[in-house]
């Protein structure tokens, strides 16, 4: 009786080890079928180089753009949908939000949202707001972004696919932030 109940429990923590990594595992391969199949789409930022004890450096970014208009039904709940367009500069914007996914035709992320403000726009929030790297990579991140010119724009480079978003680079103008830095 005793062994029968050694061997359940044993069976029962493998089960659920398996299923941790299996959880974990399937994270990482949604975000490099982002990474690899998604759309690049190229959005102004403002840079910000934070410190957390638990996540350690990375460069967190507000975007230019963060209210737009809704169409279609009324959004009641705290997540939408945020469609996705580019401007004549090729960078992206968000030129409307729905409470319902739109289809997969359309270039779209999920967004949090917020009240309206007086001009009929909601606020919203993109879920890709932090760009992590190595400790030393961050910290000379962080004196390169603080060189920019004024009037040099800071982008982002973000792959959209299936209503997910991943950021992949950093630019300063024409330059990429991972040939710069050491």
């Amino acid at each position: 009786m005793k062994k029968s109940l050694l061997w359940a429990g044993l069976a029962g923590l493998v089960m659920v080890c398996a299923a941790q990594w299996l959880v974990l595992f399937s994270q990482i391969w949604r975000y490099e079928k982002v990474v690899s199949e998604g759309k690049s789409y190229y959005f102004e930022v403002r840079p910000i180089d934070p410190y957390d004890p638990w996540r350690g450096r990375y460069v967190a970014l507000g975007f230019e753009q963060n209210r737009a208009k809704e169409e279609g039904e009324k959004i009641t709940e705290s997540k939408a949908y945020a469609l996705l367009e580019e401007d004549e500069q090729g960078l992206a914007r968000v030129k409307a939000l729905r409470a319902q996914k739109p289809s997969e035709a359309e270039a779209f992320v999920g967004v949090k949202v917020g009240t309206l403000d007086k001009e009929g726009n909601r606020r919203f929030w993109l879920p890709f707001d932090r760009f992590y790297m190595e400790e030393e990579k961050a910290k000379a991140a962080e004196r390169w972004l603080a060189s920019s010119k004024e009037g040099e724009p800071i982008v982002a480079e973000v792959r959209v696919l299936e209503g997910k978003g991943v950021i992949h680079e950093l630019f300063l103008g024409e330059k990429r932030l991972g040939d710069v830095l050491p």
